[in-house]
């Protein structure tokens, strides 16, 4: 393997994120998308703009969405 190459790790999550992430992705997509913050969001009462949801996203993950393990990476940090 060159060393230009990117090695991705995998992140196991605990029960307790892989329940957080499935409040979000309901659909089990294996992702949390636009619709999904959204709705997430108001159903918690957070009155978030379409631009605030975006720059969360964009902030968290890739291409307007948040993976699993995007999520795993995130929720160790927040631990």
């Amino acid at each position: 393997m060159s060393s230009s190459s990117i090695v991705k790790k995998t992140v196991l999550m605990d029960e307790e994120a892989e329940e957080a992430f499935d409040l979000f992705d309901v659909t089990h997509k294996g992702f949390i998308d636009f619709e999904d913050l959204r709705r997430s969001c108001a159903l918690l009462g957070e009155d978030l703009t379409q631009e605030q949801l975006k720059l969360m996203l964009d902030i968290a993950g890739t291409n307007g969405r948040v993976t699993r393990e995007e999520f795993a990476q995130l929720w160790i940090h927040l631990a």
